[in-house]
């Protein structure tokens, strides 16, 4: 597949999953990138920010959405938090920050690889 093609389809296909402001980077990122890497793109797991968020809002309190992100430190101190009051708080206010993080974790694996 032309690369321009490749990019074309591969953001028309995976957008929500990165950030929006940094859609042009990936897009341009791609269409430079020769055919033979292609498949290793197609191939790298993504996580999904939906996924993510669900985690947040019915298992927040478990700190499960960042043992999903791999953040099993913050995880753990998440969870050692909640019996304060600041561990409410880090509840809601993660719900956005996971979600966030989910995307731009999904920006850099493809930065680094292409």
């Amino acid at each position: 597949m032309e690369p321009q093609q490749f990019a074309d389809t591969y953001i028309m296909a995976n957008a929500s999953y990165f950030p929006s402001e940094k859609i042009v980077l990936i897009k341009d990122k791609l269409s430079t990138l020769p055919e033979q890497r292609q498949s290793t793109i197609q191939s790298i797991p993504l996580k999904n920010p939906m996924i993510v968020l669900l985690l947040s809002l019915l298992f927040g309190g478990l700190a499960i959405d960042r043992f999903y992100l791999g953040d099993i430190g913050k995880g753990i101190l998440k969870i050692i938090s909640l019996f304060l009051i600041v561990g409410f708080i880090w509840v809601f206010l993660d719900i956005y920050l996971c979600y966030k993080k989910a995307k731009e974790m999904n920006f850099n694996k493809i930065m680094l690889i292409s």
